[in-house]
């Protein structure tokens, strides 16, 4: 992908490895917040097939973003920034548009997904899904689903239409944040090879 490899181009320029070889003890940076349609991450699902990756937009527009064959997945920009306490909602489609979150309802407790930055990767874990109705918009919140609770973990939150072929209902994947890769020591192992293997 045309986005990484200049991020991978331009982390080698001067660069010396961070002695943190499994990410787990350095706080993420915050990636500031971008226009709408603006791609600023990837987002990497091994649960969804081996050669899976997403472009994240700012935004989560139809026309400019979710319906876009360049994106496909979009940050709610009322939810939190990537990296800070709170939580990084993101939406996609599940039938249409390239289906960025087509298996979404395969996802085992305990799967991995990653995004990557100009910086690096920032790994979860998925936890659990959720079934609510469109207007259950407390999905966005801080913390998911709890009105007035201050976070303090940070929370990967994955939205799309329920069931297949309808938005009558929004099917809901939270994972929880568990590392951070920073550039200059590599991709987590899980997706070294993603986009590798057809050059």
């Amino acid at each position: 992908m045309e986005v990484s490899e200049a991020w991978e181009d331009d982390a080698l320029d001067g660069v010396v490895k961070i002695p943190n070889p499994q990410g787990l003890s350095i706080d993420p940076p915050i990636v500031e917040a971008v226009e709408a349609g603006e791609p600023f991450a990837i987002l990497y699902v091994p649960r969804f097939g081996p050669d899976y990756q997403r472009t994240i937009a700012g935004g989560v527009d139809l026309a400019t973003v979710l319906n876009d064959s360049r994106f496909g997945v979009g940050h709610y920009d009322q939810s939190s920034l990537l990296g800070e306490l709170g939580n990084f909602a993101i939406a996609g489609h599940r039938t249409s548009f390239g289906a960025a979150f087509a298996d979404i309802a395969e996802l085992v407790p305990g799967d991995k997904m990653y995004i990557e930055t100009d910086a690096g990767w920032y790994s979860y874990v998925f936890r659990n899904l959720d079934y609510v109705l469109p207007t259950t918009v407390e999905v966005l919140l801080p913390v998911p689903r709890q009105p007035g609770v201050e976070p303090t973990e940070r929370f990967l939150t994955l939205t799309s239409c329920h069931p297949r072929f309808s938005d009558a209902e929004r099917i809901i994947a939270y994972a929880v944040y568990e590392a951070w890769y920073p550039r200059g020591n590599g991709p987590p192992e899980d997706i070294a090879q993603v986009g590798k293997r057809t050059t």
